[in-house]
């Protein structure tokens, strides 16, 4: 841990109340949104049954990233980017040795593309 970094400042990150441990709500609700409500939608349409629950998770896991980021990040964009650039070094490379199809690594790198 940080030096002058407390058990209130994980909680505080968290989104959570060091007395209750309560998420706070608009936190709670976001994560639970974007957790199941992609599922849970039953509704399909042609030519891809999935994508209107990819294009919910999308963008309800925007809304959580939104709701819980920090008021002022100390780090900024940097390590973000480069879990971003890691991942789509994976995909790469997952692709090239052959151990996932095409179609795999380039939904993934598309995917990474678009956060």
């Amino acid at each position: 841990m940080k030096a002058g970094w407390t058990a209130a400042h994980t909680w505080a990150w968290a989104g959570m109340s060091s007395t209750g441990a309560v998420p706070k709500p608009p936190l709670a609700i976001a994560a639970l949104l974007a957790a199941a409500a992609p599922s849970l939608l039953a509704f399909n349409v042609a030519p891809s049954p999935t994508f209107l629950n990819q294009a919910l998770a999308f963008a309800l896991w925007g809304a959580f990233v939104v709701v819980s980021a920090p008021a002022a990040p100390r780090m900024g964009p940097a390590p973000v980017a480069a879990v971003l650039v890691l991942l789509a070094c994976e995909a790469l490379v997952s692709w090239l040795a052959g151990a996932w199809p095409s179609t795999f690594a380039l939904s993934a790198l598309a995917t990474l593309a678009a956060t």
